[in-house]
């Protein structure tokens, strides 16, 4: 093992370890957790499996020991529990049978060093590099990058609703960065169907503004004279068709976790989650919305602004605005 002492920054200590790096194959995880110990030997099986897949990420589960005993707390923890699990066994999974695959985990993805050695290496000027390095392979260079599902890591609950936002932050910036460079000249609505980053964008940004006017338009739709009947009836009707895709997911979650009954039982247990799966799903819209709001409007960086001080600033903007109206109209009577 050797310790390595590079500048500040996760991509920079990345390549600094690649320069360094030995062997047929190149590793990266994160500190913050752990692979499960038929993690690497999957891996590897699979290269030497598919000779076509020049990189390949791994399944990114959260480390049920380590949730907190605290109710709140362990029940989003829960809940971030089944939203990986659904996006990395069910959702990745199928994309990578397609090569439809959108990004690494740079929690934990595995390459070929001949090849890693021939892309730009991760750049640094972005906070979605392991998406940047995916596009590289995919986009620059043709390469093929895939799954492998049985390969798990164990990564760090989140601590609460502050890390949560500030995370999907980050994940919302580096998506909308990286699709800019590579793909703002190719990308077009007819594309839809043949290009899947465009329905990743739809889906990811598009809807997530169209999730939150439904919501909200029932402030303007009751004045204007519909029945809360029937607004109440087409909520459930979302919401029930919101549990029946969230049925699916856990069906064929719970099919891969057939390798680690430890894991299938806990899933099993908390079957409960899928009840609320819905609303975690419609906060993590809304936060990632936010981001790119503060995509447009600041630069890039790890340490963005917490959830708490951005409603601190809105709170003190309404202060401001409303002494400034009072201070107006104050002087138009005198």
């Amino acid at each position: 093992m050797s310790w390595i002492n590079t500048p500040q920054g996760k991509s920079k200590a990345l390549n600094s370890a690649i320069y360094y790096a030995t062997g047929e194959y190149v590793i990266n995880i994160d500190s913050d957790g752990y692979l499960e110990r038929h993690a690497i030997s999957r891996m590897v099986k699979s290269f030497i499996a598919n000779p076509e897949v020049a990189a390949m990420t791994g399944a990114i589960l959260i480390d049920r020991k380590k949730m907190s005993s605290k109710f709140g707390k362990r029940l989003l923890q829960t809940c971030e529990y089944f939203e990986y699990g659904s996006a990395f066994l069910a959702g990745r999974t199928i994309e990578s049978e397609d090569n439809r695959l959108f990004t690494m985990s740079g929690a934990f993805s595995a390459f070929r060093r001949n090849i890693l050695l021939q892309t730009k290496q991760y750049n640094s000027n972005t906070v979605g590099e392991d998406t940047e390095m995916t596009f590289q392979l995919k986009y620059r260079m043709g390469l093929r990058v895939a799954m492998c599902p049985g390969a798990i890591f164990y990564a760090e609950p989140i601590s609460g609703l502050n890390e949560l936002y500030l995370q999907r932050q980050r994940w919302q910036r580096g998506e909308i960065e990286v699709v800019h460079d590579y793909m703002s000249h190719s990308i077009a609505l007819r594309k839809v169907v043949s290009n899947n980053v465009v329905l990743r964008l739809i889906v990811d940004h598009t809807i997530s503004f169209l999730k939150f006017t439904w919501l909200v338009a029932v402030l303007a739709l009751i004045p204007m004279g519909y029945s809360v009947k029937f607004l109440g009836i087409s909520y459930l009707l979302m919401y029930v068709l919101y549990l029946f895709v969230e049925f699916l997911n856990f069906l064929n979650v719970y099919f891969y976790l057939k390798a680690i009954p430890e894991e299938r039982r806990f899933y099993l247990r908390h079957f409960y989650i899928i009840f609320i799966i819905p609303l975690y799903n419609l906060l993590t819209s809304f936060y990632r919305m936010i981001g790119i709001l503060n995509t447009i409007t600041s630069d890039a960086s790890w340490s963005a602004r917490s959830g708490r001080s951005e409603i601190k600033s809105l709170v003190n903007v309404v202060k401001d605005d409303l002494n400034k109206e009072k201070t107006r109209y104050g002087k138009k009577d005198l």
